[in-house]
């Protein structure tokens, strides 16, 4: 077991192991705790060098995890896509967590973007608490959507961000659970703006 920042670890032991609960229609983010973080940045400036490579390796990985997700989706490599999640993940929908399988999440995506021509979805990670074999993090969203049928309605800009708890295996850091917060969506076609009154 890698020992890291003990000050994180009662949110991660609360938010990652605790049991679903429903979250508002627009949730926002576990601010964080000022306290908390400075006591877990000086532990970590106190840690042994082995112990500040591992975490940095850490980040860097939950890092790559967190890129492949917008990566895979536009390029809808759905293998890639389902190597970054664990069997059984848990998502956010329609206000509270529900266990969904890799497949079932892979195959709902193949229709969704089957009719867009092009997407790009950029994720930024933005903070990251890491305790053993667990890691919460936040991540901000910008996704374009452009759909091939002309739907100006579908024609999207969305931003937000995203909470990610990611488990530790043996093949990785993998996505445990996901929600996506602050999210904000545009139309974009100005075809509809035209049409507007």
């Amino acid at each position: 077991m890698r020992l890291f920042p003990a000050a994180l670890a009662l949110v991660i032991a609360t938010r990652f192991a605790g049991a679903a609960q429903p979250v508002n229609a627009n949730p926002r983010p576990s601010q964080a705790d000022v306290a908390a973080r400075q006591a877990a940045r000086a532990a970590l400036r106190a840690a042994s060098v082995e112990a500040k490579v591992e975490y940095l390796l850490d980040r860097a990985e939950l890092t790559d995890v967190v890129t492949a997700y917008a990566y895979s989706v536009d390029t809808r490599d759905w293998a890639l896509h389902a190597s970054i999640f664990t069997p059984d993940y848990e998502i956010n929908n329609n206000g509270a967590f529900r266990k969904q399988t890799v497949a079932q999440r892979c195959e709902m995506l193949v229709k969704f973007f089957a009719g867009h021509e092009a997407t790009q979805h950029l994720i930024v990670p933005l903070t990251f608490a890491i305790t053993g074999d667990t890691a919460y993090l936040t991540a901000s969203m910008h996704a374009r959507h452009f759909h091939s049928n002309g739907d100006p309605e579908k024609n999207t800009l969305l931003f937000g961000q995203y909470e990610f708890w990611c488990q530790r295996t043996a093949e990785g850091w993998k996505i445990a659970r996901m929600s996506m917060v602050n999210r904000t969506r545009f139309i974009t076609a100005p075809g509809l703006a035209k049409a507007a009154p």
